[in-house]
């Protein structure tokens, strides 16, 4: 083959290569939408919910992080409510719910990057649920990567 023809073979190759990559789009409420703009669009209406509802109960606060976070599932905004979800559940007295906020945040979005905080506060609601062996497994597994600051509450709930 001449070398001409081998370059133009290279480029149409990376050109069927590139035309086969999926765009990165975002469906909410049935539209499509590049996902950083859903990006954006979602962090804008998450601080517009946050401080709407910033003299609420944490019992009614909560409920409406996670109608935000279903809405707007793909996007990494719904992580950083349905982790503020659970705290106001667990805050509001029910760890139930918060178990399964958590659950559905560490689900759908396993690279969130707060993750860690969100086994902590895991394993802290699994204590309060009474599933002790559950939470002290979560908190021996979590202790070493937890902050320094930290530590010692993990090391006091798990005594």
């Amino acid at each position: 083959m001449r070398p001409h023809a081998s370059k133009s073979l290279a480029l149409l190759a990376l050109a069927a290569a590139l035309a086969g990559c999926p765009k990165r789009v975002v469906v909410v409420d049935g539209r499509e939408m590049p996902q950083t703009a859903a990006g954006e669009l979602a962090r804008r209406e998450l601080d517009a919910l946050r401080s709407s509802n910033a003299l609420l109960p944490p019992e009614e606060r909560a409920p409406r992080l996670e109608a935000f976070a279903v809405r707007w599932r793909e996007a990494p905004a719904a992580a950083d409510a349905l982790h503020e979800a659970a705290s106001l559940w667990r805050h509001a007295g029910r760890p139930d719910r918060s178990a399964a906020a958590l659950a559905t945040l560490l689900t759908e979005h396993p690279l969130y990057p707060r993750s860690l905080d969100a086994k902590y506060l895991l394993a802290l609601v699994d204590l309060e649920l009474g599933r002790v062996r559950d939470g002290l497994a979560s908190i021996a597994s979590l202790y070493p990567k937890l902050p320094e600051n930290v530590r010692p509450e993990a090391a006091g709930r798990a005594a």
